[in-house]
């Protein structure tokens, strides 16, 4: 079973972006949502945390809290896609985890 996880936060443009880390595997895959979030409050939906733990089971699984949006600091314009890869890219650098690519143009994460 995975226990909710701590909240945790990266500095990325000045701004705190939250973020959370649970499951085991060798692998870690980086969930960003589309629309809104809050990765803390998440765990409280039955079928996200079921979907969590399922993942979790075979999965280092990192959830973010895009710049604005949930327990991430806000701004005063929305962010463009160069500041959520930016944000993205500061938790994983914070998280310690290495990219690799695959044979396309997706990203792998795996633990360093």
């Amino acid at each position: 079973m995975v226990e909710r996880p701590r909240v945790q936060y990266a500095v990325s443009d000045g701004l705190s972006i939250a973020y959370t880390r649970f499951g085991h595997g060798d692998e870690v895959a980086v969930y960003l949502p589309a629309w809104v979030s809050n990765v803390d409050l998440i765990w409280d939906l039955a079928e996200f945390s079921r979907a969590y733990e399922r993942a979790g089971n075979h999965h280092q699984v990192i959830t973010i809290d895009k710049r604005g949006v949930g327990l991430s600091d806000r701004t005063n314009e929305p962010p463009t896609l160069e500041d959520r890869v930016a944000d993205a890219l500061a938790v994983i650098d914070a998280e310690g985890v290495g990219l690799r690519t695959s044979g396309s143009s997706t990203a792998a994460a795996s633990p360093r």
